[in-house]
């Protein structure tokens, strides 16, 4: 009898400490694996990455509908060279130090502001706000 491990939860501490284990039993278990909290599914092969990067039935066409109308035309809703000079241009802004300093007083000062609004109280309601 074959045993499957459990999947690891990719949003955990255990598997910010140590991915690579994780990284196998998915790719051991399968392609395709269904992430509930984040409610969308985990492609864990490389070779099965690269085709839904590659195949026209993976779109970003649901966006024209989801994000345009609110946010309008954005960049994930474009493919290709257009895609990629636009990343080329964001990127830098979300990885290392870059990201640590822009947008780490940001979240703290968000995070403040929240907590502040029911410090007092001593508890808090989060499910209902």
């Amino acid at each position: 009898m074959t045993v499957t491990p459990e999947l690891p939860d990719i949003v955990s501490a255990e598997f910010a400490a140590d991915p690579y284990a994780a990284y196998r039993i998915f790719r051991e278990s399968g392609p395709v694996h269904w992430h509930e909290g984040m409610q969308s599914y985990v492609v864990s092969r490389y070779e099965d990455v690269s085709r839904a990067f590659r195949d026209q039935v993976f779109t970003t066409a649901n966006y024209d509908w989801q994000l345009e109308p609110v946010h309008g035309r954005t960049i994930l809703q474009l493919s290709g060279r257009e895609h990629a000079v636009r990343r080329g241009l964001v990127a830098p802004a979300f990885r290392g130090g870059e990201l640590q300093e822009r947008f780490l007083p940001v979240i703290e000062r968000n995070a403040r502001t929240l907590i502040d609004a029911f410090r007092a109280d001593g508890r808090v309601e989060l499910v209902g706000r």
